[in-house]
């Protein structure tokens, strides 16, 4: 699966040839961040063997790429470009800002061996991004299921608004673990 979604992302980036159509980087990054979620099982040993639970590092991270891709995409197609340009702009500013600080503070629970001060920072920056980008989707698709006419896109529209806080949680409690680190739950 990792390998059919890498090879759609390539397609999407490079093989669509000149003009690209409106989301094209976003879309690949959309497919990039789900390879790399799918990958993240064949390479989770040969990461954690030279750091310990840096897999779930890069699979939050993923987990925030795929996150900030997809509201990417919807914002391309339901906004006027200026509108989704600024909120895509935000978005990216966010998601940068919070893996930086999620990594460095990944880094520094390494060096200090068991810092539950850096465990619990990292998991506010996670969930806090994930928050902001829950609500800002779901009030998109509210917005977007009240301005549908036809009844089958906003039955699908709110179907998804009212799944998406149940998948919120994933990232956040989907922890393995070994147990000589603070990054284990208790």
């Amino acid at each position: 699966m990792a390998c059919l979604l890498a090879a759609a992302a390539g397609y999407w980036i490079l093989g669509r040839g000149t003009p690209r159509p409106t989301g094209t980087w976003a879309m690949g990054a959309l497919l990039s961040s789900f390879a790399l979620i799918y990958a993240s099982p064949i390479f989770e040993n040969a990461v954690e063997a030279v750091v310990p639970d840096m897999a779930r590092l890069v699979g939050n991270c993923a987990s925030l790429a795929a996150g900030t891709a997809f509201l990417a995409v919807s914002f391309q197609l339901n906004m006027e470009p200026d509108a989704a340009h600024r909120r895509i702009r935000l978005h990216l500013v966010l998601f940068t800002t919070s893996a930086a600080g999620m990594t460095t503070l990944f880094a520094y629970e390494q060096m200090t061996h068991r810092s539950p001060q850096a465990y619990t920072l990292y998991l506010l920056l996670l969930v806090s991004y994930l928050t902001f980008a829950l609500v800002d989707f779901l009030l998109q698709v509210v917005r977007q299921s009240k301005s549908t006419r036809r009844s089958s896109v906003r039955i699908g529209l709110r179907a998804a608004a009212a799944a998406a806080p149940s998948r919120w949680s994933t990232p956040c409690t989907s922890w393995r673990s070994s147990s000589h680190s603070a990054w284990a739950p208790t």
